[in-house]
This record gives C-alpha cells, sequence and structure tokens, in this order.
C-alpha cells in the first residue's frame, strides 16, 4: 500500500527528500482521507434523516387514525343506546 509505505519510509528516514517535504505529503493524504470522511459521512446522515423522518411521519400518521364511532374508550357502543354526544 502506497500510504503505508510513505509512513515507514518517513519513520526510517529513509528518503531523499527533506523532512518538511515528506510532512507536506502526509498532510496532503491526510487531508484528502479526512475530506472523503467528511463528504461520505454527510451522505450517509442525509439518507438516516430521511428514513428516521419518514418512519416517525408513519408512526404518527398511524396514531392519528379516526375511530369511526367508536366510543373514547375504544368499546363499540351498547345496543341501542343514544348516542350522548353530537
Amino acid at each position: 500500500m502506497f500510504v503505508g509505505r510513505i509512513l515507514i519510509i518517513f519513520v526510517t528516514q529513509d528518503y531523499i527528500c527533506s523532512p518538511w517535504e515528506m510532512l507536506s505529503v502526509i498532510g496532503a493524504f491526510a487531508a484528502v482521507f479526512a475530506l472523503v470522511a467528511v463528504v461520505l459521512g454527510w451522505i450517509i446522515q442525509c439518507f438516516a434523516t430521511v428514513i428516521v423522518t419518514a418512519a416517525r411521519q408513519a408512526r404518527k400518521k398511524q396514531k392519528l387514525k379516526p375511530n369511526h364511532g367508536l366510543e373514547s374508550t375504544g368499546a363499540p357502543p351498547a345496543a341501542e343506546t343514544p348516542e350522548t354526544h353530537p
């Protein structure tokens, strides 16, 4: 792996450039890795947010279903009993 080889060269000081140049190369690799990680994390977070929001809306919609004439207790009205509320 190219990055691993660069790190080994830097640690063993077996390089033909200055330490500053070597640090610049390692810094560039670290910056690219960080940028890729940020972009992938942002994409994953967006998908997760969409999924969680959709699930919450579905659950909320399910809780708000009308009871279609059932009493507030959830039981059907008793036989031959007039409704007391409009």
